[in-house]
């Protein structure tokens, strides 16, 4: 448990660690869409829920 616990957050942090970076180099270039920082990072959280859906397919 504590291995996946420590996969679970290595993922979230690299993916956060991405967006971070990705928003230090390209920035925000077009106000009123999202930049591409906001969407590395709702591609980590969707990938996240589908992982955790299906360790709980999985586990049941």
């Amino acid at each position: 448990m504590k291995n996946r616990i420590f996969r679970t957050l290595l993922f979230y942090g690299i993916g956060f660690g991405i967006a971070g970076i990705a928003y230090a180099i390209i920035g925000n270039a077009y106000i009123h869409a999202p930049g591409v920082h906001h969407l590395i990072l709702f591609l980590t959280l969707v990938i996240g829920i589908i992982r955790t859906l299906v360790s709980v397919g999985i586990f049941f």
